[in-house]
């Protein structure tokens, strides 16, 4: 009993703390995706769709965090506050739909761009992403108006993101 409470607990507090084991795990996922049939016919195992499954849920709870702080900061009237959280929102939906292809290693915004140019997501074309992550769109006298596209993308990204 007292193990099962506790492993309940350190369970909840991973999730909570922005996960402390997934990131090795997530980076093994990748290297193997990048390694592909070597450590395949070497007899590594694959990423368990569980662990995919917890990533992609991860990703999507964080973007539908960032969705709800947008639009309430939207509705305050903290426009700056909403496009910051939009942002935030755009990456994390764009990190769930990679990985729920099985593309690992979008976390870090440095690495987001490249993996998706290389999935060629036709959920996602390259040059919408690029668009919406460089702000190209943005207008500096109408913000709301990015970030309500940003809003509508991300809620169609989680959609498409298969769990």
């Amino acid at each position: 009993m007292l193990a099962s409470s506790l492993s309940l607990r350190l369970g909840a507090a991973i999730l909570r703390s922005g996960d402390l084991i997934a990131p090795l795990r997530r980076r093994i996922a990748e290297r193997r995706a990048e390694a592909g049939a070597a450590l395949a016919a070497a007899g590594w195992p694959s990423t368990t769709p569980a662990f995919q499954a917890f990533l992609v849920t991860r990703s999507l709870a964080a973007a539908d965090g960032c969705l709800d702080d947008a639009l309430g900061q939207l509705a305050t009237g903290d426009v700056t506050g909403a496009v910051l959280s939009a942002r935030q929102a755009l990456g994390h939906a764009v990190d769930a739909l990679l990985e729920s292809r099985g593309v690992y290693g979008s976390q870090l915004p440095k690495w987001r761009a490249r993996r998706l140019a290389e999935a060629r997501l036709p959920d996602l074309p390259f040059e919408r992403y690029r668009a919406l992550e460089t702000m190209a769109s943005f207008d500096q006298e109408r913000p709301e108006a990015w970030v309500e596209e940003v809003v509508v993308l991300c809620r169609a990204l989680s959609l498409r993101a298969e769990i």
